[in-house]
């Protein structure tokens, strides 16, 4: 758009109905909501770039491979994207990425995951793993000004092991009538932006001098 254009936009802003501004602001949110997550990935790593392998800054555009950038080490050489040597490498389908984490988060299981996406079940399988991985390394890296503190409990599962157990083996079914360890996490957010931090032997590290702590 250009300038004068935009302009002209602003000036028909105070024109606008309540119902006509809602309007404006639910499109304007729906643009700004990461529904392509590759192309948000790609774009963050195109302002602040940095080769994976060496950690150099030093990176010079390298051509294109199925419609994404490539780039080019100047000190160790090596070509590599945005996704490169992180969880989501070599991953197919970026355009489910969003419906599949949206299922996610309405706690699908692989199956229905999987039909939901139009994928295999070895991907849906994938996926999860994948994703899971990113979650994990996204903790914040300091808390600061008010933070909330509060436990939350993990039922101890020993899935895919087959030997060694502390526990005799159970058979599928509900464990309510079974002893069944809960393990506990402390989790901390800060207010007003939520990123959690989870287990609690990384708080000394954490957590700012000046912070506010409220529990219960």
């Amino acid at each position: 758009m250009k300038p004068q254009q935009f302009q002209d936009l602003l000036n028909a802003v105070p024109l606008l109905s309540s119902q006509q501004r809602n309007t404006l602001i639910n499109a304007l949110s729906e643009q700004n909501s990461p529904s392509d997550i590759a192309k948000s990935i790609e774009d963050s790593f195109v302002r602040a770039p940095k080769c994976p392998h060496c950690g150099s800054e030093a990176l010079q555009r390298w051509g294109k491979r199925n419609k994404r950038q490539r780039f080019r080490c100047k000190v160790c050489r090596k070509t590599l994207n945005a996704f490169s040597k992180t969880p989501l490498a070599r991953l197919r389908r970026p355009e489910a990425w969003p419906k599949y984490l949206e299922g996610m988060t309405h706690s699908l299981t692989l199956r229905p995951a999987a039909k939901q996406c139009g994928v295999s079940l070895n991907t849906s399988f994938r996926w999860r793993h994948r994703f899971l991985q990113v979650i994990e390394h996204d903790q914040a890296p300091e808390l600061s000004g008010i933070a909330e503190l509060d436990e939350t409990f993990f039922r101890e599962s020993f899935k895919g092991q087959k030997k060694g157990l502390p526990r005799p083996v159970r058979k599928r079914g509900s464990d309510k009538k079974t002893d069944c360890r809960k393990i506990p996490v402390m989790v901390a957010s800060s207010r007003p932006k939520t990123q959690p931090i989870e287990n609690c032997r990384f708080y000394s590290e954490k957590l700012s001098g000046a912070l506010l702590l409220s529990g219960d």
